[in-house]
């Protein structure tokens, strides 16, 4: 509920403090006194962006701010923001010359988006532009849903077919992706053949090139091994040192040192033996087969070959190439397996759907007869006897956001005249009262929060405003409502009446507004009823509407 509003310095609005109370306040005035500018002020508080010429002549900045109480549902809200939570919500809105505007909540800064969303479950301005809604197809049958008890399912199936939709649109990206996959899968497969070729997880190229450089010197390399080899020929190095062991040998006895130097000389002619052996042994075929060498050639070329290509160092960055154009490969495969099972489900999420459709389609065909009489006795109240109302529900064979339901209001206000969809046939004063009835059957079914309509009962008087008036006072008594009006029957009803007035100086115009109470009441609601001049016969009327 809505328990003060402060304004200051916005456009001709000075400053003002209101204070309001449950049930249902009416806010009347001249034409031009500046009830615009106060719906202007709200409409800053619901976090709509802000025009800043409307900034007082004579300040800096303007400043709107709303108090509210809390329920449950805000204060939930209000934790899972991080708000801080005090006794009441107090909401604001700054806005400066220099173009920047701030919003707060409960002195935290916010976003705009963020103070949509409270504003949501605080305050609704429903005005002219509702009324036009009340036209459109989807607006008609949220409403429905809302009075026929089928809103939550219509919720819940809302949020299945958007999930639907979302894998619909990635089953599309995943075609697409695989689309450019396939494209450049030529190109792909010959690169992987020709790096299959080399057998990289096999073949060791380091070795392969050592082993073509050997091939290349192996005549070099042979005498150089057959020199070495010549060590252990008769009368060479290692029999002389033979003879010198065993000359030494005979010395042992006599001298001891000569055990040490034979130790020595045994231990080289040792190793001398080993190196002639290797050196025998590492004397390879002085030419390697032609064809095998031209093979290995080949070989190491096409390597070298694939190295430069791909801008490569080394065999280990080849096989990781390799390895990469695989697993693209694997990643295709993959991707058709991914693409069928999501094919698959959604084959079957698209007839659950249509069975859920259909049973919310069910539903709301059941509800339909009870939600269309209440709607015509409610009308009847307003003065419309001769309605016919025909709520019209089709089944479509696509599905939407909304089901499967295809919905027409059908109306019509007099005898005679078969009924129309409803942006046909209704004028202003049928759709204000209409959507009135919608608003106060919606009240009874959902917990909205607090009401402010804007000129509702246009197109209507005498009678009609009067039971107007106490509709929106009889939706009073269960939440709070606030309803700028022209017509002395709707204010007459009212719990609390807010009057606004302009005044005028040498040097300034300004806007007051305030509540008024007793004898100044009867006299706007006199005034609203026969203008400038008032008469004893208007107020004695206005007294009697106001205790009727």
């Amino acid at each position: 509920m809505l328990t003060q509003l402060n304004i200051q310095n916005f456009a001709i609005i000075e400053r003002v403090e209101l204070r309001f109370k449950e049930g249902f306040t009416v806010i009347t005035g001249e034409t031009g006194s500046g009830k615009s500018m106060l719906l202007d002020a709200l409409h800053l508080i619901l976090g709509e962006r802000a025009d800043f010429s409307i900034i007082g002549p004579a300040a800096t900045k303007a400043i709107v701010e709303a108090r509210f109480t809390q329920n449950t549902e805000v204060l939930e809200w209000l934790k899972l923001h991080d708000i801080d939570i005090d006794d009441e919500l107090l909401v604001r809105r700054e806005i400066t010359k220099e173009g920047k505007s701030r919003a707060f909540i409960n002195d935290s800064p916010i976003t705009l988006s963020i103070q949509r969303e409270l504003a949501n479950k605080l305050f609704h301005i429903h005005s002219q532009f509702n009324t036009i809604e009340l036209k459109d197809k989807s607006y008609q049958l949220e409403l429905f849903d809302y009075l026929a008890g089928t809103f939550d399912d219509a919720k819940l199936f809302r949020q299945q077919f958007t999930i639907f939709q979302q894998d619909k649109n990635k089953l599309q990206l995943l075609k697409d992706k695989l689309f450019e996959s396939e494209k450049s899968n030529d190109y792909r497969l010959y690169l992987k053949e020709e790096l299959s070729k080399l057998n990289l997880s096999t073949a060791d190229y380091v070795a392969l090139e050592q082993e073509l450089l050997l091939s290349e010197h192996q005549l070099g390399l042979n005498e150089f091994y057959n020199s070495i080899s010549t060590l252990e020929d008769e009368g060479n190095v290692i029999e002389t040192l033979k003879k010198f062991v065993q000359a030494g040998e005979k010395w042992v006895e006599i001298d001891p040192r000569t055990k040490e130097l034979c130790d020595r000389i045994s231990s080289i002619r040792l190793e001398l033996k080993d190196i002639a052996s290797i050196a025998s042994s590492n004397i390879g075929n002085e030419e390697m087969n032609s064809g095998a060498l031209n093979e290995l050639t080949q070989k190491i070329d096409e390597y070298n070959r694939l190295l430069n290509k791909h801008k490569l160092h080394s065999q280990e960055e080849l096989k990781i190439l390799y390895d990469e154009l695989c697993s693209q490969f694997s990643n295709a495969n993959k991707l058709e397996e991914e693409i069928n099972v999501l094919e698959q489900h959604l084959k079957s999420e698209e007839v659950r759907l249509f069975d859920v459709a259909n049973a919310l389609h069910m539903a709301r065909q059941n509800s339909s007869p009870s939600v269309t009489q209440n709607l015509s006795d409610l009308l009847i109240e307003l003065n419309l006897p001769d309605t016919e109302l025909l709520i019209q529900l089709s089944l479509s064979h696509e599905l939407g956001k909304t089901g499967l339901t295809l919905m027409n209001w059908l109306f019509s206000a007099n005898v005679g005249f078969s009924p129309v969809s409803i942006e046909k046939a209704a004028s202003g004063g049928e759709l204000s009262r209409l959507m009135l009835a919608l608003q106060k059957m919606l009240s009874e079914k959902k917990a909205l929060p607090t009401i402010l309509f804007d000129e509702i009962d246009t197109g209507v008087s005498g009678e009609v405003a009067e039971k107007m008036g106490r509709f929106l006072k009889q939706m009073g008594k269960q939440r709070q409502i606030f309803a700028i009006s022209h017509l002395p029957q709707v204010a007459a009803k009212a719990n609390k009446h807010f009057y606004v007035r302009k005044i005028k100086d040498v040097s300034r115009v300004t806007t007051q507004i305030f509540e008024i109470a007793d004898g100044e009441r009867i006299e706007e609601i006199a005034r609203l009823m026969s203008g400038e001049v008032i008469t004893e016969s208007a107020r004695l009327t206005a007294k009697a509407l106001i205790n009727d």
